[in-house]
């Protein structure tokens, strides 16, 4: 059927080209000029016939959707939201289910109402850590109980983050330790005099309570930087050549063709049934011929990163 309209808008345009013609070289002609006016209309219709809608483009939507999912990663949870909303406007302006736009929202919405209070009061214990008003262990316990809030919102770039500082600040405080082993090593060697035989210590001989707390949050930061650096792993999308460490970290795409991030709700739930209705919405989005995504394609299915199997 498309070959046969192709082949009559063929023959339609010789004609209205023939017509036009006869009408230039018979300007009075009304009969002609008629026919020329009908042989147009009939060619509009042919075209509108074998032409397919445009798809709609939702290339806004993705650039929303994702810097609201990077902004939430760092920390960043006022703009996240922002974010989050623009691409729910992006997606009821062309019409579109909310899907995982919406679930994104409301994750972040009852998250950073469930948290904030805490996180207001955890930073403004760190803040006065710094004016030198607590003491260098609840200092610590302090930025990590904020690291541990931000990984327990899924902000995993932040917290890594925090508990990375948190561990530079513990090997800081147990490098001061070192140094006052070496000062009390060196002042028992001057007491026992230049004949006496060499004076050792090691960090067991200073064992005491904050020593011991040092020591087993700097066990824990070590472990739970591990298991964050495994959780971004596992969210990230596949990294691009020749683009940028930081631009990866992130997951957010600067080519031609961009990617949508996992949708925020997934990181929160294992449920088969939520999940499900990610995948359900994801897939008649990218499969609906009305819609344009700018997805990459591969194999025949759409690039585009998904979470861990549930269920």
């Amino acid at each position: 059927a498309t070959k046969a309209l192709r082949c009559a808008v063929g023959q339609q345009r010789l004609a209205v080209r023939e017509l036009r013609e006869a009408t230039r070289l018979r300007p009075r002609d009304e009969d002609t000029r008629r026919r020329l006016l009908a042989a147009r209309r009939a060619l509009r219709d042919l075209q509108a016939a074998i032409e397919t809608p445009q798809p709609r483009s939702l290339r806004r939507f993705v650039a929303h959707f994702n810097l609201a999912v990077r902004h939430w990663d760092q920390g960043k949870a006022k703009q996240a939201i922002a974010e989050a909303e623009r691409a729910c406007e992006e997606l009821r302006a062309q019409k579109v289910p909310l899907g995982c736009a919406e679930h994104t929202l409301l994750t972040m919405k009852q998250v950073h109402a469930k948290f904030s209070a805490e996180e207001r009061r955890l930073q403004e214990c760190g803040r006065e850590a710094q004016s030198a008003s607590l003491d260098k262990m609840q200092a610590l316990s302090t930025g990590y109980d904020l690291g541990c809030l931000y990984f327990m919102k899924q902000m995993l770039v932040r917290a890594e983050e925090q508990l990375q500082s948190t561990m530079e600040r513990a090997r800081a405080a147990n490098a001061l330790r070192c140094v006052d082993l070496e000062r009390r090593r060196q002042r028992l060697q001057d007491e026992a005099g230049p004949k006496a035989s060499p004076v050792f210590l090691s960090l067991d001989d200073m064992a005491d309570s904050k020593a011991q707390r040092l020591g087993q949050m700097m066990d824990d930061l070590t472990d739970d930087l591990e298991f964050v650096a495994e959780c971004r792993m596992k969210w990230r999308l596949e990294e691009e050549t020749g683009k940028a460490d930081v631009l990866q970290d992130t997951r957010l795409r600067d080519g031609a063709r961009p990617s949508l991030v996992p949708c925020l709700l997934r990181r929160f739930t294992r449920e088969p049934k939520e999940c499900r209705e990610c995948d359900r919405w994801l897939s008649e989005l990218t499969r609906g011929t009305g819609v344009d995504l700018g997805l990459r394609a591969r194999g025949g299915r759409c690039a585009v990163a998904s979470g861990p199997a549930c269920g």
